[in-house]
């Protein structure tokens, strides 16, 4: 589809009105507004605004991740983390929970993780059981004892005689 430069201008002024607003404004939420695609209104600022200038998408290192997840858990706004770095909200939010995974791996209880990651219960007993994660594939890193063996299926609890007295169906049940 083809825009007018008018068009094109309108919606740049738009954005840059925006940024001024508010530091780290999303591009996205401008694009939607307009209706128009991200790359599309990045051109048109890059054109149009050359004082504005965009991140490269570098690839943050684990520690940024980990300072990134403890901000937004601290109530910073995921888009002005999410400027500050140079990667969409989506990347915080699923840094967000593959924190929560790992917990959940080592261990530690699932309010302590809601509590820890500000993530609802409902939503990490659907990460952990809702097919979000390979949980059979966690069976080697969950905590076990000794007397059980790594090889007893998921979905049969440690404590049943066979697999059809019961299955894991929530996050509890997981829970050994």
């Amino acid at each position: 589809m083809t825009f007018s430069n008018k068009f094109k201008k309108e919606a740049v002024g738009y954005y840059l009105d925006k940024l001024a607003e508010q530091e780290g404004y999303p591009l996205s939420s401008c694009a939607k507004q307009f209706k128009v695609s991200e790359n599309s209104l990045r051109e048109w600022v890059m054109k149009y605004a050359p004082h504005i200038k965009f991140k490269k998408n570098k690839i943050p290192t684990p520690q940024q991740r980990e300072d990134a997840v403890d901000e937004l858990v601290s109530g910073v706004s995921v888009s002005k983390i999410a400027y500050g770095l140079g990667v969409t909200s989506a990347s915080i939010y699923n840094w967000r929970k593959r924190r929560a995974i790992d917990m959940y791996i080592e261990g530690i209880a699932p309010k302590d993780i809601c509590r820890r990651t500000k993530i609802p219960l409902a939503q990490l007993d659907s990460w952990i059981t809702g097919g979000n994660i390979r949980v059979s594939k966690m069976i080697d890193y969950i905590p076990h004892s000794p007397s059980t063996p790594l090889s007893t299926p998921l979905d049969t609890p440690i404590d049943a005689d066979t697999p059809e007295e019961a299955t894991a169906t929530s996050l509890e049940d997981l829970v050994l």
